[in-house]
């Protein structure tokens, strides 16, 4: 997945925890057919240290 600037409504975050509100209908991961504007890549443009 490549990281997005995408806009994230951020609930609360900590060094070990983000909470996210998702928007109905944003796509959670790339797939075929959905390889960007997911929450996997706003999240990898948010934060830069994510393991998987």
């Amino acid at each position: 997945a490549i990281p997005q600037d995408i806009p994230l409504n951020i609930v609360y975050e900590d060094a070990s925890i983000i909470v996210i509100n998702k928007p109905a209908g944003m796509v959670v991961h790339p797939a075929p057919g959905n390889p960007d504007q997911t929450l996997v890549n706003a999240l990898l443009f948010h934060c830069h240290d994510l393991s998987g």
